[in-house]
Parts: structure tokens; C-alpha cells; sequence
């Protein structure tokens, strides 16, 4: 298990559901935890390589606050979300 992951991090109750395209509108604003993809809703994954067009398995989603799986739930149910592939999970930088 990915050190993000571990049991009572307060980190986790802060992660935020985005699309891509906001995610990298803000990249200076959040920080990358993972993904989740619509076909793998059950797993948490890095971002796509862009050169091999794959990516890899960071944790399943039981890891995540019940708060943080309703997010996911309401994004992919989403009907301005039905043509989006992944959402990312991100967390706000500490200035």
C-alpha cells in the first residue's frame, strides 16, 4: 500500500474528484494523488504515460473516505461526465 493510502491520513480527507481538463488547468493550485477510470473504477492509478499510453496500479478504491467514493459515484453518474474517461484525485498544495 502507497504511503498516501495509509490508514488516518488527513491527507485523504481532503482529496478532491476533477476532471482532467481542470486538473491541468490548476496544476500550480493542486497536487496529484491518483485516477480513477471509468472501465476500473475499482483501482487507483498514476497517471497515463504518455509515451507508452499505460499507466499503473497505485491502490484499490477501498482505500478512500466514504466522502471521497460518493464523489467518484456523483462524477461518473454525471451526465455532463458520460463522455469522460478518468477522474482525477487531487488535493489542494499547502502554501
Amino acid at each position: 500500500m502507497s504511503s498516501i493510502y495509509q490508514p488516518k491520513r488527513k491527507e485523504l480527507a481532503k482529496v478532491k474528484v476533477v476532471t482532467s481538463e481542470t486538473y491541468g488547468k490548476n496544476r500550480n493550485k493542486y497536487k496529484f494523488v491518483g485516477g480513477v477510470h471509468r472501465g476500473f473504477t475499482n483501482f487507483v492509478t498514476t497517471m497515463r504515460n504518455r509515451k507508452t499510453g499505460q499507466c499503473s496500479f497505485i491502490d484499490d478504491t477501498s482505500s478512500l473516505t466514504k466522502k471521497t467514493k460518493g464523489e467518484l459515484a456523483r462524477f461518473f453518474s454525471n451526465k455532463a461526465n458520460l463522455k469522460k474517461d478518468v477522474a482525477y484525485l487531487v488535493v489542494e498544495k499547502e502554501r
